[in-house]
């Protein structure tokens, strides 16, 4: 399940949240959710944009103890870490929002196809003809 800590055997290591989730017989969104909202002693080793998550059983069990799962605030903070950053819900953008780029996108498209067409629909009106056309003179 976990690989074994060479300075410490009985610490194991998990390495995945899949391993973190069957620590506790969970689901890994479960585990996941906890490191946010509960402060579950997860560390990451930083590299591109998703880093590799790893736990150490005595952290996970001392957060158990600690009442980390009952979402108690007694644990122990010297053994979590602050919680990922959550967007604000002021922060968070209106939903009209969502709609305004197709909006201004359709009403430009709708612009450069009338520039376009506009030539053509000159040329071929009535107007447009009579004036263009020549005068005659007999």
């Amino acid at each position: 399940m976990g690989v074994r800590m060479r300075d410490d055997p009985e610490n194991r290591r998990f390495n995945t949240w899949k391993e973190i989730a069957g620590f506790f017989g969970r689901d890994e969104r479960t585990v996941k959710r906890w490191e946010i909202e509960r402060r579950l002693p997860v560390r990451r080793l930083p590299h591109g944009s998703r880093s590799t998550v790893y736990a150490y059983e005595r952290d996970l069990e001392a957060w158990l103890d600690g009442g980390g799962a009952r979402g108690d605030e007694s644990a122990d903070p010297k053994l979590t870490h602050p919680p990922a950053p959550a967007v604000a819900k002021e922060q968070q953008s209106p939903a009209w929002h969502r709609y305004l780029i197709p909006m201004v996108a359709a009403f430009l498209c709708g612009m450069a196809i009338g520039l376009v067409l506009r030539p053509f629909a000159v040329s071929q009106s009535p107007a447009g003809l009579a004036v263009n056309a020549p005068t005659r003179t007999q």
